[in-house]
């Protein structure tokens, strides 16, 4: 379970990725930037795009750079409000607002990199325009079960829109899995 719950996660950036890679000049002023030490260092800073989400509840944060990819899912405790918000694993983060859920990829000589942030903190504020604008840190797993990062970053500018498309709630858990 967990494990396909993981390559979900890492299977949605990486065509949130694909699909959102001619949107590069939507996000406007908007502007994200990480960096992330450990298994790998390197660092990426892209447009970013904010999309809310009403049926999960959720503000997607995504920016996209050649072949690299950050995203964030916020969780709220009700609207999108300025605080701070404990990062959790993506398994859990959705039960349990306020919360957020942090993913970044990139493609190695041979092999697409996946990671999710585990534990740390997102640190959201609104400016005085009405955008948002805010700063994470991270601990984070790689997605196959390898070593981990240290992630951190920042974003400015994001104006939130309703989502364009894949804003779906989850269907509900198999309950009927053992009944014969």
């Amino acid at each position: 379970m967990r494990r396909t719950l993981r390559h979900r996660a890492l299977v949605a950036l990486g065509l949130a990725a694909g699909c959102r890679a001619g949107e590069v000049g939507e996000g406007g002023g908007s502007r994200l930037q990480a960096r992330w030490t450990g298994a790998d260092t390197a660092a990426v800073a892209a447009p970013a795009t904010a999309e809310w989400c009403d049926s999960l509840r959720m503000l997607e944060v995504r920016a996209i750079a050649a072949d690299t990819g950050v995203a964030l899912a916020i969780y709220p405790q009700g609207g999108i409000a300025p605080g701070t918000y404990p990062v959790r694993p993506p398994e859990t983060a959705r039960g349990a607002p306020p919360s957020v859920a942090i993913a970044v990829r990139w493609y190695s000589r041979t092999a697409v990199m996946g990671f999710q942030a585990t534990s740390g903190e997102l640190s959201l504020r609104r400016a005085a325009d009405g955008s948002f604008a805010g700063g994470f840190s991270a601990k984070a797993k790689a997605v196959n079960g390898g070593a981990g990062l240290t992630l951190t970053g920042s974003f400015e500018g994001l104006r939130a829109r309703p989502a364009a498309r894949g804003c779906y709630a989850p269907p509900p858990p198999d309950t009927t899995a053992g009944v014969h």
